[in-house]
């Protein structure tokens, strides 16, 4: 009996998925590494946070509701925010860790505002974000007014407070009298992060002698600005740009330094192979890209065999399953290095 399979590879590097071969479609991720230290967001209750109202999406007159799922907070949950008021939604004691060198600390959150941007009698309505160890004197992060009325992100540096124990204010102080007054101003999906400075210079690749190549260093979670330094400097159009061209003789090992602006560094390497001319450049490649190719024959009885391309080492989870989308069999779950491969498999076992 003849069998029609549908095949699925999911790669992973260091333990972390790569979901639907972002490789594959040319797109690459900066090398920073954030971790999510504190979230709050709302569903279980005020979850430390005192003021404001705790908005349920069906009683919200301002957005059409929360960010995400069915609790944010906000000024006034079902109206215009009051005249002459302040409006302060505080947390509770929060912990920040001491900081590594490449390291920072953000404040992260999703907010949505409307707050009456010209000024009254007696001044503006304004929106601030503080910060305080002691919960008696605030520093202030930000202050702004005006309307933005689709949810939007936002952080706050947070490293200057590294090792202390904080509190955060969000407040709103308005000097709206009642014939000019708006929704106010409303947070959900609260974090913390820790942002760890990185850099990836990309997979290896391989050239035919004679031939170019860019090659890229993408950093992320540092200070801008951000210098670049190759080394070797040899074939390079330019060691000191983030995406040099690369015309190397022999078979190079490049290595990037990536330095911000508060003098953290971080490194990374990319080889590129040179293949002399009067060889065959597909006898001896490493291949650019993850490539799942077509298991032959297919259909198939009993056996068929799978082939897939890896650019650089990495862990390989390879299933079969049936055209109802059934789950078959676990054909390979470990690491490969780079280059070719092909596994057989057979359904009758």
């Amino acid at each position: 009996m003849k069998q029609m399979v549908m095949l699925v590879i999911l790669i992973s590097f260091s333990g972390a998925a790569l979901a639907d071969l972002q490789e594959t479609n040319g797109t690459r991720q900066s090398a920073c590494e954030v971790t999510r230290l504190y979230s709050w967001s709302f569903e279980t209750g005020p979850e430390g946070w005192g003021g404001w109202g705790y908005c349920h999406e069906d009683n919200l007159v301002g957005p059409d509701s929360a960010r995400s799922d069915d609790y944010c907070r906000g000024t006034e949950c079902d109206g215009y925010y009051e005249e002459y008021s302040t409006y302060s939604l505080v947390s509770g004691n929060i912990v920040l860790p001491p900081l590594k060198l490449g390291q920072s600390i953000y404040l992260s959150f999703w907010h949505w505002h409307d707050i009456i941007a010209f000024p009254q009698s007696d001044g503006y309505s304004w929106a601030t974000i503080q910060t305080s160890i002691d919960g008696i004197s605030w520093d202030t992060l930000r202050q702004f007014k005006g309307s933005n009325t689709d949810w939007s992100y936002d952080i706050e540096d947070l490293s200057a407070y590294s090792g202390e124990s904080i509190k955060i204010k969000f407040e709103l102080s308005t000097n709206s009298d009642n014939t000019n007054r708006a929704w106010g101003w409303y947070i959900d999906d609260i974090g913390i992060e820790l942002h760890t400075f990185g850099v990836d210079a990309g997979a290896d690749m391989t050239i035919c002698l004679g031939e170019c190549v860019s090659i890229e260093a993408l950093a992320g979670c540092g200070v801008w600005p951000y210098s670049y330094s190759w080394l070797p400097s040899d074939g390079l159009s330019d060691s000191t740009v983030q995406d040099p061209l690369a015309c190397p003789e022999q078979t190079t090992t490049y290595v990037v330094t990536v330095t911000d602006d508060s003098l953290n560094t971080a490194t990374d390497m990319v080889v590129v192979t040179v293949v002399p001319t009067d060889v065959p450049l597909d006898e001896n490649p490493l291949p650019g890209q993850f490539v799942l190719q077509q298991n032959y024959p297919n259909p198939f009885n009993p056996i068929t065999e799978i082939s897939f391309s890896l650019p650089r080492t990495v862990n390989v989870k390879l299933e079969i399953y049936n055209i109802r989308g059934q789950k078959g069999a676990t054909v390979a779950d470990k690491r490969f290095k780079a280059g070719i491969h092909a596994i057989q498999w057979d359904a009758s076992q």
